[in-house]
């Protein structure tokens, strides 16, 4: 509310559009509002570039694939300091150049949905309704750290650490499953560790 009384200007946060993203619920645009940060649409084929006054791009659950032209302008984004809060979904299509985005920060995303094998880390009945381990240390998810605060992630897609990353990237585990977790392929239902 004071950063909102006293700044000239909020944040923005730029949603994705073209490519199948789910459009923000209510509450998530609420979510938003309430931290004080502007959400407006971003067409990267119709508008060309990323505004300047881009706090951060928002990609939540894109269907389709980047051209290669807007692939080449989120890195060039998120190498001059950009930052993106990229959600994925376990049923998207091959996306070749989204997954090279975020290859470019040492992430990947594995086919299939996250089922988890520990009884006590999923609701009761439902290993594909995770309830993750939170990172006590990080500002973002130590708030659930306690007895009575869960993260439920339902039919959730795993994001993994590539084995190949750069010294400039470093990457903050946020949210984990037990070590008995396990991807089921959608058509196979074929168990991958």
């Amino acid at each position: 509310a004071i950063k909102y009384v006293t700044s000239e200007s909020l944040p923005v946060l730029y949603a994705l559009e073209g490519h199948g993203e789910k459009k923000a619920d209510d509450s998530l645009v609420s979510a938003f509002n309430k931290a004080g940060i502007e959400l407006k649409s971003l067409n990267l084929l119709s508008s060309g570039a990323i505004p300047e006054d881009t706090e951060c791009i928002f990609v939540y659950a894109p269907e389709t694939d980047l051209t290669a032209q807007e692939a080449a302008q989120l890195t060039e984004y998120l190498a001059n300091n950009g930052k993106m809060l990229l959600i994925t979904d376990y049923n998207s299509s091959e996306l070749t150049n989204f997954t090279a985005v975020m290859k470019e920060y040492g992430v990947s995303t594995l086919d299939g949905v996250v089922m988890e094998g520990a009884a006590d880390r999923c609701l009761s009945g439902y290993p594909y309704y995770i309830l993750p381990y939170a990172n006590e240390k990080s500002d973002i998810t130590k708030q659930f750290n306690n007895n009575s605060s869960f993260v439920l992630m339902p039919l959730a897609q795993a994001i993994v650490k590539n084995s190949d990353i750069r010294d400039t990237v470093e990457i903050t585990d946020l949210l984990t499953t037990s070590d008995l977790a396990y991807i089921i392929q959608d058509n196979s239902y074929e168990k991958v560790d």
